[in-house]
């Protein structure tokens, strides 16, 4: 499937994932108090963070392993990894007893439902794999079949525990719970069907996955942590009133956010594949594209910002209007994190990964430098131009990297010239 075809089919599912909750908005917003959806989206932030710890990055074991193990091996593969969670969540579980204190500080909730965060994600895990074996193997209508479902399934019974059962925020949590264990037992059903899963384990399958996925936790926590540190500043100085208003507004602007991601779902076999091909020509295309992707990836947040207003007006309460404020400088950040994945991929390629991680960590580092003055300065808003700045800055930093590790052709408009 060419680039474009492929492109287009996620752009589509991941932009009708992104609206099916966005929809959701004026339930929520209209059923919750600020401090309550503030409250739901710092436990959405937990749950992302320690995914890393839950899964131990098996879903990149897999990709890795897809094409180099026959058939027959990859579904004792799949077998023998899917137990790493089931151990992992254990551990997780004992450390959240025991940072309970801590995690208080953000979230002002009962044991019971610090213990709900691991399983949350632990449910999460299976959906994944399968999604991570449809992307693999090129099968895009699949992929979108399956996560349309799951997250439709998602939002139905979302809005059912919400207003019907009146359940308030726990409601959505147990309907993310819900649907994801729903959507692991039809994600195993399909694996078996496929023979791609078996009642077997390989030990040498766990050592493979863990030596791969431990050291990968860094780079993978530094960057969630990184596009999750606005909420927890803000939720720290200000409150998790202001941590619901950022919310939405986020919500909002998460349209760039599913453009740049389906396009680097796409970018990065495309450019893999055509590197390997290694002519000129070859060379300036994936150049020429890279120039209109940056066009486009700069033109999306002013095009959000536009977007807003007839959204903020149709489909969320007014208690909400302050969060229209904040969409332009979140969908900016969103494209400069397109941008940045464009030059990155020829970090991926030469297998440069210790650079990559110690990027995003120094990324991480400046975010939290920035977020603590801005904030202190600007107020929630501040942590908005903390994140577009750092993105900025570490595309460029990226970007010049990416001209050390792989020679392309990025001034080739001067050999024409010359002619």
């Amino acid at each position: 499937m060419n680039l474009f075809k492929s492109m287009s089919i996620y752009t589509i599912v991941l932009g009708v994932n992104s609206m099916i909750p966005l929809l959701l908005l004026p339930v929520l917003t209209s059923c919750l108090s600020e401090g309550e959806y503030g409250l739901l989206s710092i436990m959405q932030i937990f749950i992302v963070l320690i995914m890393p710890f839950v899964s131990i990055n098996i879903c990149s074991y897999l990709r890795s392993e897809y094409h180099r193990v026959e058939r027959e091996e990859f579904s004792i593969l799949t077998s023998s990894i899917v137990t790493i969670p089931l151990v992992s969540v254990v551990v997780v579980s004992l450390i959240f007893i025991f940072l309970q204190p801590v995690i208080n500080n953000f979230l002002d909730i009962s044991l019971l439902w610090v213990m709900f965060i691991p399983l949350v994600a632990l449910s999460q895990i299976v959906p994944q794999m399968v999604m991570a074996i449809f992307q693999i193997s090129e099968s895009p209508i699949r992929y979108g079949r399956y996560l349309l479902s799951l997250t439709a399934l998602n939002i139905l019974s979302s809005i059912a525990l919400v207003t019907v059962a009146e359940l308030g925020w726990e409601g959505r949590l147990i309907a993310i719970m819900l649907s994801n264990v729903i959507f692991t037992i039809i994600g195993i059903s399909l694996l078996i069907k496929a023979k791609l899963f078996i009642l077997r384990i390989e030990k040498k399958y766990v050592y493979s996955a863990l030596k791969m996925g431990l050291p990968l936790i860094i780079h993978v926590i530094s960057g969630a942590l990184f596009m999750m540190s606005d909420r927890l500043f803000i939720s720290y100085f200000l409150g998790n009133s202001e941590v619901g208003i950022y919310a939405v507004a986020a919500q909002v602007a998460m349209i760039v956010f599913v453009i740049q991601q389906a396009f680097n779902q796409s970018w990065s076999p495309y450019v893999f594949k055509n590197l390997e091909i290694g002519t000129h020509e070859k060379k300036v295309k994936i150049v020429k594209m890279s120039y209109i992707a940056f066009a486009i990836f700069l033109i999306l947040p002013v095009a959000a910002h536009l977007l807003s207003y007839p959204v903020f007006e149709f489909l969320i309460d007014a208690k909400f209007a302050q969060s229209i404020t904040y969409v332009f400088w979140i969908s900016l950040g969103f494209g400069f994190l397109g941008m940045y994945k464009v030059v990155t991929i020829y970090i991926f390629y030469e297998k440069k990964i210790h650079i990559l991680a110690l990027m995003t960590f120094l990324s991480l580092v400046v975010n939290f430098i920035l977020n603590y003055f801005l904030i202190q300065v600007y107020g929630a808003v501040g942590v908005a131009y903390a994140t577009a700045m750092t993105l900025a800055l570490f595309f460029m930093f990226a970007f010049t990297v990416a001209c050390k590790v792989h020679k392309m052709p990025w001034l080739f408009f001067r050999e024409r010239l010359s002619l």
